[in-house]
């Protein structure tokens, strides 16, 4: 999976509409991961247990950035309490490799109450600015919800 920043937004700036880095998703051919919504917003949508490598890339050519972690948070879904708030039961295991970084998904918890939010935290490469970009995971093993 590549994120690529469009527009960087530093998050010691106050913005009124948001405060997460713009990226466009893309991901290579995989039997186990797909994505869904446009390629600004998109979700992931893993079906077993993989390694996801999540590489941080620029449009702008005299830019780079590189990813500094990874934080997941369990969407609450109704008034039931979150089985895996921040994600330890499915995303124990992370490695930082230069412009990338790479997580594993044991797949251990799925279905609609296992959705997560996920956070990829970034540096600006020119000034050491910190930047998140936001996208969305489903583990869901159901066929409907992957079009």
């Amino acid at each position: 999976m590549t994120l690529t920043v469009i527009k960087f937004r530093p998050v010691t700036i106050s913005n009124d509409t948001t405060q997460y880095t713009d990226a466009i998703t893309t991901l290579a051919d995989h039997p186990l991961v797909s994505i869904t919504g446009p390629s600004t917003d998109a979700t992931l949508h893993p079906r077993g247990a993989v390694d996801i490598e999540i590489k941080i890339a620029s449009t702008d050519p005299s830019e780079s950035y590189i990813p500094l972690g990874i934080i997941f948070e369990q969407k609450q879904i109704g008034s039931s309490q979150r089985q895996d708030p921040h994600g330890k039961t499915n995303f124990g295991h992370v490695v930082l490799n230069g412009s990338s970084l790479t997580v594993h998904d044991s797949f251990a918890r799925i279905g609609k109450e296992y959705d997560y939010e996920f956070s990829v935290v970034i540096q600006r490469g020119s000034d050491g600015k910190i930047g998140i970009i936001d996208p969305g995971m489903v583990h869901d093993n159901s066929d409907a919800r992957l079009h």
